[in-house]
Order: C-alpha cells, then sequence, then structure tokens
C-alpha cells in the first residue's frame, strides 16, 4: 500500500475512533428522559449517568497517554476501542441504572485511553511537520462535527428504535475501525520493559478525579459545599505537583475540549486556564502548546458572546503563530480566521475582512487552489462582503466556491 494511502486511513481510523468517543458524550443527553422512563433512577440516575463517563474520562486521560508512551501507542490504541466498543454493548444491555452507570464510567475509561492515543499516532505517521499540523487540523474539526451531530442524531435514534441504539450504534464503527488499526496503523512501541509508576498514576488519577468532581457537582451542590471544596483543592495540589509536566495540561485540554463541545463554558474555561499556566511555566509565553490553548480560550469566549475577553486572546495567540511558525504558515491562517469570526459576531465586519483575504491567500498557496478549506474561506469572506453592503464581490466568492466543490465531488 502507498504510503499516502496508508496515511490517510490512519487518518481516518483515528478520526472515527475520536468521533464515536466524542459523539457518545453528547448523544446520551437527549436519551435521558427515556432512560428515566426505563431504568427508573430519577434525576440522580439521569445525572450520573452523564458524569460517570466524564468523571473517569477526566480522571484517566493522563494514565491513558502515559500508557502509550510506555506500551506503544497503537497497541493502547486498538484496547481503547475495543473496550470503549465492549462498554457500549453493556450499556446498550444494561438491566438497571446502576448496571448502565457503571458502564458509562468504562465507557470514559476506554475513551481515556483512545483519544491521547489517536492524536500520537497522527504524529507518529505523519512526519512532515505541515503534513501533520493539517491531520490534526482535520482530526479536531471532525471531533467538533461529531459533538454537534451527537444530539440530532440522539434524537433521531430515541425516537425512532429506543435509546439502547445510542449504544449499540457504535459496535459496527468500533469494528471498522479496528480492522483500519489492524490493516494500516504501523506499530508505535514503547520501551522493551515498560515499568508503570502505579503510585504517580494513582495520585494523577485522583488528582485529576477531584476538580472534575467538583465542576459536575458544583451547580447543584454550590462553591462552598465540602466535596467541591476538597476536589478544588486537591487538584490545586496536584498543579502543584505536576505543575511542570506537559502530558497534565495536554490531559486538562483534552477534557476541557470534550466540555466545550457539549456546551459546558463553566467547565471548560478553568481547565484551559490551568492548561495555559502549566504550559507558559513549562515552555514560557511563546510557545506553540501556549498559543493553541489562548486560541482555544478565545474561541469558547466568542461562542458565549463574551466578545470583550476574547479579542486579546485571539489577537495574541495569532501573534505568538506568526513569531513561530513565519507569516504564511496554515496556523495562522486559521488563527486569522478565527480573529475575524469574532469581528463578524460583533458586527464589525470591515475589521474583519483583511483577516479573512489574510487567511484565504495563505491557504491558496500552502493548501492549493482547489482544497476545500480555500472554499470554506472563499464563502466567509462572501458573507463579510455582503453585511458590507458589496454584494457582486460576494456572488464572484460564492461562484469560486462552488466551482471548487463541484471539482471534488
Amino acid at each position: 500500500m502507498e504510503p499516502s494511502r496508508r496515511r490517510s486511513l490512519t487518518l481516518v481510523a483515528t478520526i472515527l475512533a475520536s468521533g464515536i468517543a466524542l459523539l457518545d458524550g453528547t448523544i446520551v443527553n437527549v436519551a435521558l428522559p427515556a432512560i428515566a422512563e426505563d431504568l427508573g433512577g430519577g434525576l440522580a440516575g439521569q445525572q450520573w449517568v452523564v458524569n460517570a463517563y466524564l468523571l473517569t474520562l477526566g480522571s484517566l486521560l493522563l494514565v491513558g497517554g502515559s500508557l502509550g508512551d510506555l506500551y506503544g501507542q497503537r497497541r493502547i490504541f486498538s484496547l481503547g476501542v475495543a473496550g470503549f466498543g465492549l462498554a457500549s454493548l453493556l450499556c446498550a444491555l444494561a438491566p438497571t441504572i446502576e448496571a448502565l452507570v457503571a458502564a458509562r464510567a468504562l465507557q470514559g475509561a476506554a475513551s481515556a485511553l483512545l483519544t491521547p492515543a489517536s492524536l500520537a499516532v497522527i504524529s507518529a505517521v505523519y512526519d512532515d511537520a505541515q503534513e501533520r499540523g493539517a491531520a490534526i487540523g482535520t482530526w479536531t474539526a471532525w471531533g467538533g462535527i461529531a459533538t454537534v451531530v451527537g444530539p440530532l442524531a440522539g434524537g433521531l435514534l430515541v425516537d425512532g428504535v429506543g435509546w439502547r441504539w445510542i449504544f449499540l450504534v457504535n459496535v459496527p464503527f468500533v469494528l471498522v475501525t479496528l480492522a483500519l488499526i489492524a490493516a494500516v496503523v504501523p506499530p508505535c512501541e514503547g520501551p522493551a520493559r515498560p515499568r508503570i509508576d502505579v503510585v504517580g498514576a494513582t495520585l494523577c488519577a485522583l488528582g485529576l478525579a477531584g476538580p472534575v468532581l467538583a465542576l459536575i457537582e458544583q451547580p447543584s451542590r454550590g462553591w462552598s459545599d465540602p466535596l467541591v471544596v476538597a476536589g478544588l483543592v486537591g487538584g490545586a495540589l496536584l498543579g502543584q505537583v505536576a505543575g511542570e509536566d506537559r502530558r497534565v495540561a495536554v490531559s486538562l485540554s483534552q477534557l476541557a475540549q470534550v466540555y466545550a463541545g457539549q456546551g459546558k463554558h463553566v467547565e471548560a474555561e478553568p481547565l484551559y486556564l490551568q492548561a495555559l499556566k502549566i504550559y507558559q511555566a513549562v515552555h514560557g509565553e511563546t510557545h506553540a502548546d501556549v498559543a493553541a490553548t489562548l486560541n482555544n480560550l478565545g474561541v469558547l469566549h466568542r461562542m458565549y458572546g463574551q466578545y470583550a475577553e476574547a479579542e486579546p486572546l485571539l489577537v495574541r495567540a495569532l501573534s505568538i503563530k506568526e513569531a513561530l511558525v513565519g507569516p504564511d504558515h496554515p496556523d495562522v491562517a486559521l488563527g486569522a480566521a478565527n480573529l475575524g469570526q469574532l469581528y463578524v459576531a460583533q458586527g464589525q465586519p470591515a475589521k474583519a475582512e483583511p483577516l479573512y483575504r489574510r487567511a484565504l491567500s495563505i491557504r491558496q498557496q500552502a493548501l492549493g487552489i482547489s482544497h476545500p478549506e480555500v472554499a470554506k474561506t472563499l464563502e466567509d469572506l462572501a458573507n463579510v462582503l455582503r453585511k458590507l453592503g458589496r454584494s457582486s464581490e460576494a456572488v464572484a466568492l460564492d461562484l469560486q466556491a462552488r466551482e471548487i466543490r463541484a471539482k471534488r465531488s
């Protein structure tokens, strides 16, 4: 098999794996009333059907990433995908609310294995930095699509065939993913004699579980509740112990992305902030991880209409990217487009236009004039021009975008 095709199919495998994990994080929300009607458990039971998944996912992400380093990313990736499929089947067959909550906890643990491993597999397969960045961007974009599709797909399944199918539908995707892993994902082996720091892994899991549990329980208990306070204090102690461990920041960022995808701004923001603090302590103020986290925070604030908070974050992220990779890199195009989206949302299309034109120019040069990202940028720019009353220019850009999409279809 050609290397380029192998890389593409590997990317498909990682997108499918992380996609079903993110999809399951949102799809279950619309099924909660049907689950409660069938299995009982009341409001508390419904809450823990959701929270059991988030708790094990959040607390074990760092451990999952470390296991990939020790035993090989491909092996842990396969284990996580298979475990997620098995847990999904257990969820679908659960006879009681307690059994469903336990199976959801297993789903979260499996997701904590496959999520960091899928990203690590992409990094191992794509040697070229530019291709790797594009692949990770595609992986991230499909994850965002999964979180949006989740509630819609969940509603259709619950209304059509019943709530158990929101879990059964994962199984064929898991089988396809496992087949792809076996066929195309190359070995990514760890050391010959892996050694696990059991005490350290346990402390990290408990330390991450503390703030996750605190954020879960805070809306119902309040900030002054002893359980919430204890969880946050535990998280703070972890930050002191592992404050210069990049893997902690990666885990916090991944968990924040899960919360953001579920529309939980309050839960996502402090996780991003803690990750940012660790990245800055490890790398300094001008590093790609710092820029990415600033960008994620800015996008999060923009999504929730907090434009004054979003602007300096997005401007700073764009500035760091320019300094790191130069003014003509696709990462700079993404930063410019994100800032342009903010100005459009603020009702300032005149400030958005040069940013979108810059993003368009970079993407045309770096990706080619027929790339889907170019078509998307043309459409965004056309929308800005309409807001500025320049409809004829907007129509011309829309036509260019349609031609690109027609050629690729």
